[in-house]
């Protein structure tokens, strides 16, 4: 495709209107409400034949295209946030040509559900004037959502009034926003899963010297230390807030750098032209069945989220339909599952432990769905089949109670790279586990004092930021089970730490260096310590 040339395309929602229009392309804007909707009667209602067509997700609204498969145009979808919505859009991606996402670290999951890994193309900044420091009022500021279920933000926003005075402001239109962040020094921000986020780039395009998580991908849209400061956690964070208070033109010149790092490479205009320029190198759609059963999966996806219950009948029917596929039938079963029809899901899995071959992921879901709707005979039968037709090392596992399922199907499910979805609540007691962390949760959830399950699921949940808060609970467990390890009470610093409760931090670690004295492992502790916090510059 020629993009040099004038093109008509279509923005399902999405910020890239104004600048190709001033590249001479010809522009339709469809903003749908939420719900599910036929875009070629979009398409058709409006007179119009892209060459393209591009759908951006929005935020709260959700907005799903039927058909998109099946248009002859160029066709792309950017995740804004996958970091919250990857359990329904990895799927949903395979329909297109192309899938776009601002979280680089998440690129690689659009592989996982029949569609091909994401391009990066992060969000953006906007174009406003320099405001010199001396012109400032606020000297601290963070404009975001309080409460709503952000325990770790809460105490972030404490943390920031009670030891810095900062001004905190919530619900504010985009243009206050801007405003506040105009008027403000320096600029914390906190990140709900350590994602690369909005506030980042409305921050520093205000001038605003801008505190923000240390993430895959940061380094290459700004220069930490020279355009912006990435922390650890909340140690780190006070400690360099701390400074840079206390050096204020050093802190106005880095502002000053990231304001114009955002002219120079972060504007609409730069992301616009990344976009099309990778268009030529699209990897190409799913078509047929699998197009049809990559927007079934997309839709329970959304059903488990609470989203369009309207269409279970249409997706039981689809996938039904396909059940032979295993990835079809994996999705009847987490649909019944949802759906509470117990007796039709364990029909489907006492047929699927008669069959000769077995699915490892199938067999997985199968058993775990089995086992949480209480057939554990049913349960053990399907993992004892999956595993009879697995590698040796699946074959020489014991399943003979709740727990060695769970464990057998967490094993599968990390074979598979499925460690986590991020951004959906999993509730055991209506969705199916897909993950090692949902494997994992069902065995704690079925015994809680089983501390190497304890183990395990921290350990599973440890690589992921925005899961802490179920991390203290288990480390909390754990470190009152063995009350004179060390580690524990180390961990649970650095847990502390990241979710800014710096007291308990520092308690936390006062306990382990006093318990690994009297352990006489120092050296011992000095090394974990300083390996779990690389920048906080801590002493304990």
């Amino acid at each position: 495709m020629d993009h040099g040339a004038p093109l008509r395309i279509c923005l399902v929602d999405g910020p890239f209107g104004p600048f190709l229009t001033s590249r001479g392309h010809e522009v339709l804007h469809l903003s749908p409400p939420a719900g599910v909707h036929d875009i070629a009667a979009l398409l058709a209602e409006q007179g119009f034949a892209p060459d393209i067509l591009l759908h951006t997700e929005t935020l709260g609204r959700k907005v799903v295209l039927r058909g998109v498969e099946h248009l002859p145009c160029t066709t792309a979808f950017w995740s804004v946030d996958t970091h919250v919505n990857s359990h329904w859009q990895t799927p949903y991606g395979a329909l297109f040509d192309a899938v776009f996402t601002t979280q680089k670290h998440l690129a690689p999951l659009f592989a996982m559900d029949g569609g091909h890994e994401a391009f990066w193309l992060p969000w953006f900044g906007t174009a406003r004037p320099f405001r010199p420091f001396a012109a400032r009022g606020t000297a601290a500021g963070f404009v975001g959502r309080l409460g709503e279920g952000r325990p770790v933000r809460d105490r972030f926003a404490a943390m920031l009034r009670d030891r810095f005075a900062a001004r905190l402001a919530e619900g504010l239109s985009f243009p206050a926003m801007q405003d506040f962040y105009d008027d403000t020094r320096l600029a914390p921000n906190e990140a709900l899963f350590g994602e690369i986020n909005f506030r980042l780039f409305e921050a520093v395009s205000s001038g605003s010297l801008c505190f923000t998580p240390r993430t895959p991908g940061l380094g290459e849209l700004f220069c930490d230390g020279r355009e912006v400061v990435a922390y650890e956690n909340g140690w780190d964070l006070a400690d360099r807030l701390r400074f840079y208070q206390g050096h204020p033109e050093l802190a106005q010149a880095l502002a000053r750098a990231g304001h114009g790092a955002v002219n120079a490479r972060h504007l609409a205009a730069h992301r616009g032209q990344a976009w099309l320029g990778a268009l030529p190198g699209a990897p190409g759609r799913a078509r047929g069945d699998a197009a049809r059963l990559a927007f079934a999966l997309a839709l329970v996806g959304l059903l488990e989220a609470g989203l369009f219950p309207a269409l279970f009948p249409e997706v039981e029917a689809e996938l039904a339909r396909l059940s032979t596929a295993p990835a079809a039938a994996a999705g009847l079963i987490r649909l019944w599952r949802l759906g509470g029809q117990r007796e039709r899901l364990l029909t489907l899995c006492a047929a699927l432990a008669a069959r000769e071959a077995a699915d490892p992921l199938l067999g997985a879901t199968a058993a775990m769905a089995a086992l949480t709707a209480g057939a554990f005979p049913l349960a053990r039968a399907l993992a004892r089949h999956t595993a009879a037709a697995s590698p040796g090392g699946r074959r020489q596992r014991p399943l003979d109670t709740p727990r060695d399922i769970c464990l057998f199907a967490a094993g599968v499910f990390r074979d598979a790279g499925r460690a986590l979805r991020p951004g959906l609540v999993f509730e055991p007691a209506r969705l199916v586990p897909r993950t090692v962390a949902e494997a994992l949760l069902v065995a704690h959830t079925l015994d809680g004092e089983d501390m190497g399950i304890a183990t395990a699921l921290d350990t599973a949940l440890e690589p992921f930021r925005g899961t802490e808060p179920a991390r203290l609970g288990l480390l909390s467990a754990l470190s009152l089970h063995d009350r004179d390890n060390w580690r524990w009470p180390l961990r649970l610093a650095l847990v502390n730490a990241r979710m800014f409760r710096l007291d308990e931090a520092d308690q936390e670690l006062a306990l382990a260096r006093d318990l690994a004295a009297r352990a006489g492992e120092d050296k011992r502790f000095a090394a974990m310590r300083d390996g779990l916090f690389p920048a906080a510059g801590r002493e304990a």
